[in-house]
Order: structure tokens, then C-alpha cells, then sequence
């Protein structure tokens, strides 16, 4: 895979988790604002304050993630593994594009 797909694919990938965060933001904003009249709603919204958090918590860590291939890329490390110095698999970067890791040092 080109260095040029590969940072598309990212590039991709970041967007989709930006949109993710500002709607988990957007929604708990409007759930939170002062003037939202729907009391009879508010247990069952903030019951969802904890599934929210854990999507936001992974997404974070997965933008973070992200952002640092983008790096990696950018500065010619993308695609070795940072314990080994090896190539990491094409067949591991095309399911996760963010590793850092070969699949012997995966785990």
C-alpha cells in the first residue's frame, strides 16, 4: 500500500473521529443546557452519561492513536515496529492502520 492511501485511509479515519467527538459534545451540550424543558427525559439521557463517556474515552484514544501515524509518516518511521525496528505486516496496518507493533511484539 502507497504511503499516499495509507495517509488518506488516516486522514479518513481522523475525520470520522472528530464528527464522533463534536456529536458526543454537541449531545451532551443540548442535554445539559439550561433551558431544556424535557425533565421527563433527563434520567433516561444522563443514564447514558457512561456509554457515552467509554465512546468518547475510546475515540480519544484512538484519534491520538491516529494523529501519531500521521507523524510517523510524515517523519518516515510509519510501518516499523517500535520494539523491533521490523516491518510491521501490510496484512496488520491494513486492519489497523495506527500500529506500532509487529505481530510478534503485538503482545
Amino acid at each position: 500500500m502507497s504511503t499516499t492511501t495509507i495517509r488518506a485511509h488516516l486522514v479518513e479515519l481522523k475525520k470520522e473521529l472528530e464528527g464522533r467527538l463534536a456529536r458526543i459534545a454537541a449531545e451532551r451540550e443540548e442535554r445539559n443546557a439550561p433551558d431544556n424543558d424535557q425533565w421527563s427525559d433527563q434520567a433516561s439521557l444522563h443514564g447514558r452519561d457512561d456509554e457515552q463517556f467509554a465512546v468518547q474515552l475510546a475515540a480519544s484514544n484512538e484519534l491520538i492513536q491516529v494523529n501519531d501515524a500521521l507523524s510517523r509518516l510524515d517523519t518516515g518511521h510509519y510501518g516499523f515496529c517500535t520494539v523491533c525496528g521490523e516491518p510491521i505486516e501490510a496484512e496488520r496496518l491494513e486492519v489497523l492502520p495506527y500500529a506500532v507493533r509487529c505481530k510478534v511484539h503485538a503482545v
